[in-house]
């Protein structure tokens, strides 16, 4: 069950099963996840999208985060182009994501 701010607000889910039989823990990806998103909070890295939630079962890992319509790599590949001032805002918005 997923939980965001917005009740209506979609959530993107990723799944990763664990191969049946195997104790394997995820506690060290879980801490370094944490660790990530301490570091770049909405309010100081507004370009940056990091996980929100980690939940680990004994048959799967699950991570949150907000749902987006398209990744960027969709968007500069899709019909209509973009125009040469949308790429230089791009351009401008992943340059400010790398300095965050």
């Amino acid at each position: 069950r997923c939980a965001t701010n917005d009740s209506h607000a979609p959530v993107a889910v990723k799944v990763y099963l664990k191969a049946p039989g195997t104790a394997l823990s995820l506690r060290r990806h879980a801490a370094a996840l944490r660790e990530i998103r301490r570091r770049l909070p909405a309010s100081a890295c507004p370009n940056v999208l990091p996980f929100e939630a980690f939940r680990e079962t004994d048959k799967a890992a699950f991570l949150m985060r907000q749902y987006v319509h398209t990744t960027l790599c969709e968007r500069a590949g899709a019909q209509p182009r973009l125009m040469p001032a949308e790429v230089r805002w791009l351009a401008y918005q992943l340059l400010r994501a790398l300095d965050q």
